[in-house]
């Protein structure tokens, strides 16, 4: 094992890294972790390093890609929260074109008349790489190669905690998790494990995971499912909610706005 130090927002970097695994050997899996949490960093760097950073590796890889190889892009239960616009996502979907966080902060200024703080940065890049993968699955599928993403929930890994110290709100996050394990206590733990990621890894980049690609996997003990189907009044049935202001959760320019990180507060 050889470990390689990269910033994956550079290109020169990932050119590097790159040329290396062509010298080494047969593209075979990419599990591609790195990323910030909203607590971590400005908005427009969570942009670079989590959007921009993973377009930059794909097309890097791309060349070397070929029947068998298998990648997994790590996202968020932030991504399951609608926030963009067509005219979001559009700009979104090209984080390399000059400008690209200028033209997104002043689109988002735009439109909700807010600045492009680190917690809507984070949702709005794991839904614009979710968006990027399902999108490269027919390129990649030409020569043989699979992409998929995960999008983990409440996990107890070190950047997990960093965010649970920093959220006023993930304490009541924790406590509305509807899958209870022996391990878990609701008023202590996050429920997640990096285990439990490392394991949807390995079994979506393995030979047993070879029909699918283009999908995101949620680890989330079935927090998104609660929220999507929680009522705004359990005595009126009625279409699922994001919040009490009683705005639809999935909706492509009409969705509430709020970042998870702000839901169930």
């Amino acid at each position: 094992m050889r470990a390689i130090r990269c910033d994956v927002s550079v290109p020169g970097q990932i050119a590097e890294l790159a040329a290396l695994v062509r010298a080494t050997g047969r593209l075979r899996s990419v599990v591609h972790t790195a990323g910030l949490s909203p607590s971590m960093a400005a908005g427009r760097r969570v942009l670079e390093v989590n959007l921009a950073g993973t377009v930059l590796p794909l097309d890097a890889f791309f060349p070397i890609a070929e029947a068998g190889t298998g990648v997994v892009a790590i996202a968020a239960l932030a991504a399951h929260f609608g926030l963009g616009s067509a005219e979001l996502n559009a700009i979104l979907d090209e984080p390399l074109r000059p400008g690209f966080l200028d033209r997104l902060t002043e689109a988002y200024r735009s439109e909700y008349g807010d600045d492009l703080g680190p917690e809507i940065a984070y949702s709005l890049s794991k839904q614009a790489m979710v968006r990027l993968i399902q999108r490269l699955t027919v390129a990649w599928g030409a020569k043989g190669a699979r992409l998929c993403t995960i999008s983990p929930g409440l996990m107890d890994t070190p950047m997990g905690r960093q965010e649970l110290a920093a959220s006023a709100t993930m304490g009541r996050r924790i406590a509305a998790v509807p899958v209870r394990r022996p391990r878990f206590r609701a008023s202590l733990n996050l429920p997640g494990r990096a285990e439990d990621i490392a394991q949807a890894a390995a079994f979506l980049c393995s030979d047993s995971a070879s029909h699918i690609s283009g999908i995101d996997l949620l680890l989330d003990d079935g927090l998104r499912a609660a929220m999507s189907w929680e009522q705004r009044d359990s005595r009126e049935p009625g279409p699922a909610r994001c919040c009490p202001r009683g705005r639809p959760l999935m909706s492509a320019g009409t969705g509430c706005r709020r970042s998870f990180s702000q839901h169930a507060g």
